[in-house]
């Protein structure tokens, strides 16, 4: 839920929104209660023949006027689509396997900067744990080739969110946003001992990443040479995820993942 609600927070408008992944439709219906019209796309058929049996999980997405749903692949989508969403939000799976990792290329992030509007803002999960150490500094190498700004932050354990834009991003306080009393509950839920608009504040990390850090890496993952998914596998199999990079590089990056 809270991953839903970050784009949200670093999004000047709140008109219309793009979750790439239906999944559980946890994320796509917490966004879709806050931004005007959301947009879902999904490649797999299965997560929309489960959504009846979830919808107290993701807030009755099916149902909600403000969301369309489509059953389609991420990037022919968003073909032909320039200057239309305030926030673009990945929910996809790792990158292990050819329809996910194809999300994930420099060329798909340019599409991505096309179908943004000149401020919106592109949101994207970062794990050690699914990722790798190596794999999140492709990704990041990947971001900072095509946004000038990386908000980063925390959910929880080394599952970590960036906001990236080419505008600077100046998030609003989450009770700054027109949410609905559904979401509000199940966000008070999730961190039932905690003000929301303090847990939010708390939970950002860095205004922005590429500021003290942009990662080089040997091979960027590309459409011609997809690196990415083959690294990842490699990395599993092999037992070296590595260690969480914002940890490690607390002082370069000037941030405190542990507070």
């Amino acid at each position: 839920i809270i991953s839903g609600v970050i784009p949200a927070l670093g999004a000047p408008s709140l008109d219309r929104a793009l979750v790439l992944g239906l999944g559980t439709g946890i994320t796509a219906g917490a966004t879709s209660r806050i931004f005007k019209e959301t947009a879902v796309v999904e490649i797999n058929d299965a997560f929309y023949q489960m959504m009846p049996s979830l919808r107290r999980a993701n807030l009755n997405i099916e149902h909600n006027p403000g969301a369309t749903l489509h059953l389609a692949d991420g990037r022919a989508f968003l073909v032909v689509k320039e200057n239309v969403y305030d926030a673009i939000i990945n929910s996809i799976p790792a990158p292990t396997y050819f329809s996910a990792s194809k999300i994930y290329t420099r060329e798909f992030y340019e599409r991505i900067v096309k179908a943004l509007k000149p401020d919106g803002v592109f949101c994207t999960w970062l794990s050690v744990g699914e990722m790798s150490e190596s794999g999140i500094k492709t990704v990041l190498s990947a971001l900072a080739n095509r946004f000038r700004y990386c908000d980063l932050r925390l959910l929880r354990g080394n599952y970590y969110m960036v906001t990236c834009s080419n505008q600077p991003i100046r998030p609003r306080k989450f009770s700054d946003l027109p949410v609905q009393e559904e979401l509000k509950r199940e966000i008070q839920k999730s961190i039932p001992n905690f003000d929301a608009d303090e847990f939010f504040e708390d939970i950002r990390l860095s205004e922005n990443l590429f500021d003290h850090f942009v990662p080089r890496v040997l091979k960027e993952n590309t459409d011609d040479h997809p690196v990415l998914e083959f690294m990842l596998v490699k990395d599993y199999q092999l037992g070296r995820m590595g260690k969480d990079m914002f940890v490690e590089l607390q002082p370069l990056l000037n941030i405190d993942p542990v507070r």
